[in-house]
């Protein structure tokens, strides 16, 4: 470890005790940054109360860590939840038929309402370009300017979404002349969101070409982000742009491994499962498996360790598959992993979509890698899936095909009850991990700040 005593302010909207897997990256660099590379992290995030709060994560920020909190303002949220009150929907059930049809309450006349509506959705998209956070650059300013003096900071971290926070750090960077780090948890112009104009997404890509050409340097959370970004801004030097994986928080499995498995053959997914993601391959080869070896059934759990929506309970009832199904709701942290640990199969789906995010990794997918269990990863082709072979060594179906499902499901089953203790033996390779761990990758951070703060 290297202790050079120069300060990271990290400045983060999503922040413990915000319990969204955004907060998770800023918390892990809080965590282990100085612990790793002898950089100090100083936080600045929003003094906000958010509906998904986890308290005992501040519990794991050493407390030499000072974080600091500034107010904001949130003009389109707000305009966005008075639209919602003086127009909300209602299920109104349909003749007894079981199906529900949403219309709005007649609160108002038919055309004073409707141009009221209109109205205020417009100013609510008005007022998020690019983004719904974008007042809180004034008060990150303010008080970021007297933090950099206080806490004789060396280099700023600002890490989005929201990205235009990333406005905040151009700015302080211009009034202090402290480097600044781009950090992109998520691509920014490269996707493309609903009901936005082009002219909009022209001048965002403008904004964010500008600022980029400004920072000191851009971090993506995948090769295939950063390898977009050099493509996409051929001027900017290509050095600027360096890959910081995610990875998993080793301590929270740091754990002797189950001896034993689940009483039935389990296949868990870890989180909440879209109907977006498309799982209903994976649904159709398991209800096919089930019809060849009826006798698997009473030996047979499906695991959503979080939560499932309609389309998607809909979609395994017509497969005949929810009979086997458990949902457990939100549980804490700790007890999702061990239910996750235990598994004879971890299911992760991302949809197969060509127009997905090929450099798009999911926090759950370090955390399966963390737990060494097979993996059913139902992608398209781009990093996750390169991860998924190589760390792995896990089944990796890219289309439809429902054979490549049944072989892995079959194999797996076998080798479950072959086991004196229910348990399907499994390893990861174990150099692969080491990369997508917090010592690899806060000491590589660290080496990045020594880069522009020498």
């Amino acid at each position: 470890m290297n202790k050079n005593d120069k300060k990271l302010l990290i400045i983060a909207y999503a922040f413990p005790p915000h319990s969204v897997v955004g907060s998770m990256r800023p918390l892990r660099m809080a965590k282990y940054l100085e612990k790793y590379s002898g950089w100090r992290p100083v936080v600045l995030t929003v003094s906000k109360e958010f509906k998904r709060n986890d308290y005992s994560l501040l519990e794991e920020i050493p407390p030499e860590v000072k974080i600091y909190r500034s107010w904001t303002v949130e003009p389109a949220i707000r305009l966005a939840s008075i639209r919602s009150t003086l127009f909300p929907i209602t299920p109104k059930l349909d003749n007894g038929t079981g199906l529900f049809d949403s219309k709005s309450r007649n609160l108002l006349p038919g055309f004073l309402k409707k141009s009221l509506s209109k109205t205020l959705s417009i100013l609510s998209e008005a007022l998020s370009v690019p983004d719904e956070q974008v007042f809180w650059n004034l008060p990150v300013i303010m008080q970021g300017m007297k933090i950099i003096t206080k806490e004789k900071i060396d280099a700023i971290l600002i890490t989005s979404p929201p990205w235009s926070l990333q406005v905040a750090g151009f700015l302080l960077k211009k009034m202090t002349g402290v480097p600044w780090v781009v950090d992109f948890r998520d691509p920014w112009t490269d996707i493309k969101r609903k009901n936005r104009p082009a002219f909009i997404d022209t001048f965002e890509q403008r904004v964010e070409k500008r600022l980029l050409a400004e920072a000191d340097l851009v971090i993506s959370t995948s090769d295939m982000y950063s390898n977009d970004l050099i493509q996409k801004y051929p001027g900017i030097e290509a050095q600027k742009f360096q890959t910081l994986h995610n990875g998993y928080d080793e301590e929270k499995f740091d754990h002797p491994k189950p001896v034993s498995g689940h009483s039935k053959f389990t296949i868990a997914h870890l989180g909440t499962m879209y109907s977006l993601f498309n799982p209903y391959a994976f649904f159709e080869a398991l209800r096919k498996w089930l019809a060849m070896n009826p006798e698997i059934e009473d030996k047979m759990e499906l695991l959503f360790v979080g939560e499932v929506n309609e389309e998607t309970r809909k979609a395994m009832h017509e497969c005949n598959i929810s009979h086997l199904t458990t949902v457990t709701g939100f549980v804490p942290h700790k007890e999702a992993i061990e239910l996750c640990s235990r598994a004879d199969m971890l299911l992760l789906a991302m949809g197969t979509d060509d127009k997905l995010p090929r450099g798009w990794l999911p926090s759950k997918l370090f955390e399966y890698l963390a737990l060494d269990r097979p993996i059913l990863a139902y992608v398209s082709e781009g990093e996750a899936s390169d991860m998924v072979r190589k760390v792995n060594q896990g089944c990796v179906v890219t289309g439809q095909d429902h054979n490549q499902i049944i072989d892995f499901m079959n194999e797996l089953y076998v080798s479950k009850w072959r086991h004196e203790n229910l348990y399907v033996p499994w390893e990861n390779d174990s150099k692969c991990k080491q990369r997508i761990q917090q010592p690899y990758l806060m000491k590589k951070l660290g080496t990045l700040l020594d880069g522009i703060a020498s």
